[in-house]
């Protein structure tokens, strides 16, 4: 999910109103997924990882990243430590995500729907029977995030970094995506 720490409550809510996965089973499935990651998402899905969400980054002060749905933190931390052993591990920041229903947000905490009912609509799209989910978050590149706050100058001093670290980061993450995706096509992993 993006950060929302620049929109209102009333945007969030809008928001909050928008977020949906789509079954990888579903008919044409990867129109669905960002030009830019439909490679990755199509060499995970032939190897049975389950996508819950994507952005391929639309701004280069946006994060390219993906999101794996897993069954159990046994699953997640198997395919977490063979990520960690690819030859472009430089490359992606990994973080783990016991929820989706949950975020902080500007400080506080923001429930989209209760872990159960979140639990009941993944076992909806991916066809599953799991008692709860967990999941990886996977970063190409360089994780970004928004001010919450500060005086006119320390914002202006953080976008001109934010530009300038930004434009750096957008050539190379189309580099790194690049290489992610080979070592995937290679990586011997699969989920059972």
């Amino acid at each position: 999910m993006h950060d929302l720490g620049y929109y209102s409550d009333r945007d969030i809510d809008l928001y909050r109103n928008q977020i949906s996965s789509i079954s990888p089973y579903t008919a044409n499935f990867i129109d669905y997924i960002d030009p830019k990651l439909r490679e990755i998402v199509t060499i995970l899905c032939s190897k049975n990882y389950l996508p819950a969400y994507s952005c391929q980054g639309h701004s280069i002060v946006e994060p390219r990243y993906l999101v794996l749905a897993f069954g159990d933190l046994a699953q997640r931390n198997i395919f977490k430590k063979s990520l960690e052993t690819l030859p472009s591990r430089h490359w992606i920041k990994l973080e783990e995500l016991e929820t989706l229903s949950i975020e902080k947000i500007r400080g506080r905490i923001h429930t989209w729907q209760s872990v159960e009912e979140e639990t009941r609509g993944f076992n909806f799209l991916y066809c599953r029977n799991y008692k709860s989910y967990c999941f990886l978050k996977i970063v190409i590149a360089k994780d970004s995030h928004y001010p919450h706050g500060g005086n006119f100058s320390d914002i202006m001093s953080f976008y001109f970094k934010k530009i300038y670290f930004g434009a750096y980061n957008y050539f190379f993450r189309e580099k790194a995506t690049k290489l992610f995706a080979q070592d995937l096509q290679k990586a011997p992993f699969f989920l059972g």
